[in-house]
């Protein structure tokens, strides 16, 4: 019942290219060299065919290396670029045999630009049967969560000789890690923090959300800011609950949007989670699921929904539903920690497409253990209730 995976694994395993170039080969033999060729039509839908094949893997090609004007632009925002003066700091600053505690995605960019080592790096994207890889990614977490104090901070950069913390708000939506993610406003967060405990660490360089600090050492480690959790730990829960599809973890009854939202514009959201019971440690992502009504013609079946509801907005050019995926809490409040029977509050801003249709639309939450690549049933790519349903928690008009 589960094919994506093997599906997402097929070009490497069988590259389009090379099963084109094959293709080509025996055609071109058989129309021009072989003593029985074959008839017209069969050679015309034949080449017909080639061509349908090959025209995807050369302009991916293309694609992947050919850029210019905005398109290089733009890709050079939404990679390691976009944080070269930060890089360049990190060289000039730590030099050669630093150590450097930053999130994951920036981790992964470091060593590209400066001779300097990093506490993790992305995802799985570590060194061979490293059996650390996980933990440290969560060290690095716990390092710039509001929640650890001064002294569980300081062990930390202690235990993996910690020479600068580099915090960056520049990281694009897109690039979400499975565990935790930085964004500018908990970047900004961090580097007041870290300001405010001037005997411990010394800002060495901030500009346009990125901020690099020195390590000074625990001297001051005694210091201890008090603890923190998030959302309002003084509210017990007693609403009614809605299943957000992982056990033990819930949603309050109550998501507050201002309508309406326009297209092309941020809708503001503000979700209630809570903690019913104990949960394990691990990767979470939440999805956002905004669906709307769509005729539904004679042709129209449950069983092929999502094909159908396809084939309508490619034939209207106006989409009915579309999805925002997030992190709850940005990773840095991990849901293990949340404490029990406590609303938790977080807003999210969504950025609402051009190209859906105008009208009403049901506003589903949906929380999964998150994966890298999610291992779909064929019900998934046929029918519109698929793996990111959810439980619909509002109903919002969109202009």
């Amino acid at each position: 019942r589960s094919i994506s995976y093997l599906l997402f694994r097929l070009e490497f395993a069988a590259p389009s290219m090379i099963i084109c170039s094959y293709f080509l080969v025996v055609l071109w033999t058989r129309s021009t060299i072989s003593l029985k060729k074959p008839g017209k039509g069969i050679l015309l839908a034949s080449w017909m065919a080639a061509a349908l094949f090959l025209i995807p893997p050369l302009v991916s090609t293309a694609n992947g290396f050919a850029y210019g004007g905005k398109g290089l632009e733009n890709a050079r925002a939404a990679s390691c670029l976009s944080a070269i003066d930060l890089f360049e700091e990190i060289g000039e600053h730590a030099g050669e045999g630093g150590v450097i505690l930053s999130d994951p995605v920036t981790s992964y960019c470091i060593p590209a630009f400066s001779d300097v080592s990093v506490v993790c790096t992305y995802d799985q994207h570590s060194v061979p049967n490293d059996s650390t890889a996980i933990e440290r990614i969560v060290d690095c977490r716990d390092v710039l969560s509001p929640a650890t104090s001064i002294s569980e901070i300081t062990e930390i950069l202690d235990y993996y000789d910690v020479s600068h913390i580099a915090l960056n708000g520049r990281i694009p939506l897109y690039a979400i890690s499975m565990y935790w993610q930085m964004d500018s406003e908990r970047a900004a967060l961090s580097a007041s923090r870290f300001k405010d405990l001037n005997g411990i660490f010394r800002e060495v360089y901030e500009n346009d959300r990125v901020w690099l600090f020195e390590y000074l050492g625990a001297s001051h480690a005694h210091i201890d800011d008090g603890d923190f959790s998030p959302g309002d730990s003084s509210s017990i829960a007693t609403v009614n609950l809605i299943a957000s599809g992982i056990t033990n973890i819930s949603v309050a009854d109550a998501v507050t949007v201002k309508e309406p939202g326009k297209r092309g514009e941020t809708l503001e959201l503000n979700l209630e989670w809570i903690r019913t019971g104990e949960i394990s440690a691990g990767s979470y992502m939440a999805y956002f699921r905004f669906d709307a009504d769509y005729p539904k013609g004679r042709l129209y079946n449950h069983s092929y929904s999502k094909l159908y509801r396809k084939l309508i907005e490619s034939i209207r050019g106006k989409r009915y539903r579309f999805r925002h995926d997030f992190i709850p809490m940005g990773g840095i409040h991990p849901l293990d920690q949340w404490p029990l029977m406590r609303r938790i509050n977080e807003k999210i801003s969504v950025s609402i497409p051009e190209d859906i249709e105008p009208g009403y639309y049901d506003v589903s939450v949906k929380l999964v253990h998150s994966v890298k690549t999610p291992n779909y049933h064929i019900k998934d790519l046929l029918r519109d209730d698929d793996i990111y349903s959810g439980e619909v928690v509002a109903r919002i008009r969109i202009e």
